[in-house]
């Protein structure tokens, strides 16, 4: 949970226009950095993408864009946050002030269409937005 907002929002989304289209990329300089690389472009906005980012891999990508948002600290590397990092089963993630995770995972469908998404039988269930079911 966090403030959604403008600005917080407008950084994600001028983030997300800079990596996209990035390739996926896991390598062993990546497994070893433990800090954040900061340069004189993050120094100043702490939201650019750092020099040397030209690819990522899917929870580094998830780990960044939680810095962008202002909810979780620079300082430990993106590369050392891994999938199960984001699970409710962990340790918690260290958050800035006004910030948290929930204490229960949620699933994601994926499928936008709407006659596989339906409710399994028996059941509602909650349903947060079109993407995210958890029951």
């Amino acid at each position: 949970k966090f403030d959604r907002s403008r600005k917080r929002l407008k950084n994600l989304q001028d983030w997300v226009g800079v990596v996209l289209g990035k390739p996926y990329g896991l390598s062993a300089s990546k497994l070893f950095r433990r800090e954040s690389v900061v340069t004189e472009s993050t120094a100043d906005t702490d939201n650019s993408v750092k020099a040397g980012d030209d690819n990522f891999f899917c929870s580094q990508l998830v780990a960044e864009a939680l810095k962008v948002l202002e909810v979780i600290p620079r300082g430990k590397s993106s590369t050392q946050f891994w999938p199960s990092t984001f699970s409710a089963r962990c340790e918690p993630i260290e958050c800035l002030e006004g910030c948290s995770f929930d204490v229960e995972d949620l699933t994601i469908q994926f499928n936008l269409d709407p006659k596989l998404a339906k409710a399994p039988e028996g059941g509602a269930t909650k349903q947060r937005d079109a993407t995210t079911n958890w029951g």
